[in-house]
């Protein structure tokens, strides 16, 4: 059975329940995934659950972040060149516009013309933290690092290759924006 074939049965299987909605929404490269993920559990059940988790499972290496570039244009870098992931995934991964997406993609290559050599890495993050809106992608980075692994400032500071005290900065108005003291 082709992949065409196989997206036609998924979609038959589907078509009365909420998941059609979500599936017809995916592109091709997305629903690719899912379907190749599925056919080496040998199954037709997905769920909304396994959306969300392939969404979610994705990780980032602590090592993509350098001088040149901001956390968001690394990550949006890394995303597109090492992950293959359409502008589309990336935008709804990290909840920001597909077309600010392609700008920054766009940014970041004439700053950092080469891929990412991704080689010993210390610290794996989640694609998730970034999503919230509410802080910068910067801040969530920071928070994440400090409270999940209660790193130093110095320790974050070197990783994502900027001051010390403008680490402590953003660490502190994301914690003001958490609403902690």
């Amino acid at each position: 059975m082709n992949i065409k074939d196989k997206k036609k049965e998924v979609f038959d299987n589907y078509k009365e329940s909420n998941l059609y909605h979500h599936l017809k929404n995916l592109d091709n490269e997305e629903l690719i995934r899912i379907l190749i993920k599925h056919l080496k559990k040998d199954t037709n059940n997905i769920s909304l659950e396994d959306l969300d988790s392939d969404k979610n499972s994705e990780t980032i290496p602590d090592t993509i972040f350098n001088k040149k570039l901001t956390v968001l244009e690394s990550i949006v870098k890394y995303l597109k060149e090492n992950l293959n992931f359409s502008y589309k995934y990336i935008a709804i991964s990290i909840n920001r516009d597909v077309r600010n997406i392609w700008q920054i993609y766009n940014t970041s290559k004439h700053k950092l013309g080469e891929k990412f050599v991704i080689k010993d890495y210390e610290f794996l993050i989640p694609l998730s933290i970034f999503s919230n809106r509410k802080l910068s992608m910067q801040e969530n980075l920071v928070f994440y690092l400090k409270q999940k692994f209660n790193l130093s400032y110095h320790k974050i500071a070197t990783m994502i290759h900027r001051d010390d005290r403008t680490v402590w900065t953003v660490y502190q108005k994301a914690k003001r924006k958490h609403g902690e003291k």
